[in-house]
């Protein structure tokens, strides 16, 4: 079993993650300019003053519903390699697959994985998977896994002939079958070959 991707792979999916970091990044930048001069805007409409405290509570009141909160996960993630050390499921399977037959899909189940760095730290990720939709996250222990500054989900690797893993990028199940996303066309052809 191979600790490490091969550097072309590697250097691709990294390649996907800053894509995804860096537009996080401007759209973060954007916000908070917009919401400057948004702040600008209605001082100066008001002819208020800019030490006057009401000015910014209202700032809060019209900044905290539009604040991108997901994405100081993704500007402060870096990538790096671990192991599965312990996977969880919180909510049983067969309880989800009878949400489903039921259409009911407001079960949320809750995937628990515990993670070990190869400097030996442990950290613990619970993924919520809200319906049916999603069947599961395919972390199992002893499994190896390439974290992607920018991406959603690590890659698991190596992937095996008819094996199901979890896509990082959109986290929609892939078959090892299939080796592309059905639902945002990430090619793992190359991943498979390992």
């Amino acid at each position: 079993m191979k600790n490490k991707l091969d550097p072309k792979i590697e250097a691709r999916f990294i390649a996907l993650g800053n894509k995804r970091y860096y537009r996080t990044l401007v759209l973060t930048a954007v916000w908070i300019l917009l919401v400057i001069a948004s702040f600008l805007v209605f001082v100066i409409s008001t002819e208020r003053s800019f030490a006057d405290l009401g000015n910014y509570l209202i700032l809060l009141l019209c900044i905290v519903p539009f604040f991108p909160f997901s994405a100081h996960k993704i500007l402060l993630s870096k990538s790096f390699y671990a192991s599965v050390s312990h996977a969880t499921d919180d909510a049983l399977y067969d309880e989800l697959r009878k949400a489903y037959m039921s259409n009911r899909f407001d079960v949320e189940n809750v995937r628990s994985v515990t993670f070990e760095k190869d400097s030996g730290e442990k950290f613990t990720i619970s993924y919520k998977i809200k319906g049916y939709i999603m069947d599961g996250l395919h972390y199992d222990e002893g499994d190896r896994v390439f974290f992607v500054r920018g991406l959603k989900y690590p890659l698991k690797f190596p992937i095996t002939e008819g094996e199901e893993f979890t896509c990082p990028a959109c986290g929609h199940t892939v078959s090892a079958e299939d080796a592309v996303c059905k639902s945002c066309r990430l090619d793992f052809s190359d991943i498979l070959k390992i």
